[in-house]
């Protein structure tokens, strides 16, 4: 089931507990409303476990392996780099400016907008370069999963054609991804958008 449908359904309808946007409402109106003190404490209790499940699906969306469909039972690889003490630091420390994200009056904020505005259709990647993009367009888009490298036609963005080579200061290969206002770029351009392995120094020049 996707992310959309599962926060999307009616009231006391889920498996493992009742926790979609329609139950955080439901959770929050009683605990503004009854007048038992024990029942408002509990539906308030219910409301933010309800908005904490509802935010990690959100964030879920940041990771490629989730937003491109590509199972990842065993290892997760974006969630093991993030999660490295060494990767950590303020955004201001990062060479791209920080994107704001701003209501629209074409694509109102509301809860299913933060995951798909259906604007994305794996044929304009541009679109994703705009403020008002749900964030799972954003990430397919815009990154690689381990198995959807370059898989067209199923995953045509990021193309292989809008990349280049870069070594870094400490002798590290990546693909840069070119975006929008690039030449032959699309989207969000993306510094460090794979890395080589050591093995790619012993390969041939061609």
């Amino acid at each position: 089931m996707s992310a959309i449908d599962w926060i999307n359904k009616p009231i006391d309808t889920q498996d493992c507990g009742y926790y979609s946007w329609n139950d955080a409402r439901e959770y929050y109106y009683a605990a503004l409303t009854k007048t038992d003190k024990a029942t408002r404490e509990t539906n308030f209790a219910e409301t933010f476990r309800s908005l904490g499940q509802l935010m990690h699906l959100i964030q879920d969306m940041s990771v490629p392996e989730h937003t491109r469909n590509n199972g990842h039972y065993i290892a997760y690889d974006y969630e093991k780099w993030v999660d490295d003490p060494e990767k950590r630091g303020p955004l201001t420390d990062y060479s791209n400016p920080i994107k704001y994200f701003v209501p629209d009056s074409s694509f109102p904020l509301n809860i299913r907008n933060l995951f798909d505005t259906e604007q994305y259709n794996k044929t304009n990647p541009d679109i994703t370069f705009n403020s008002n993009i749900g964030l799972s367009e954003y990430t397919s888009a815009n990154f690689l999963s381990p198995d959807t490298i370059f898989n067209k036609p199923n995953s045509p963005y990021p193309a292989y054609d809008q990349t280049e080579y870069n070594k870094t200061m400490a002798g590290n290969l990546y693909l840069t991804k070119r975006g929008h206002g690039d030449g032959n770029g699309s989207g969000e351009r993306i510094e460090t958008l794979a890395r080589a392995e050591n093995f790619y120094n012993y390969l041939p020049t061609d």
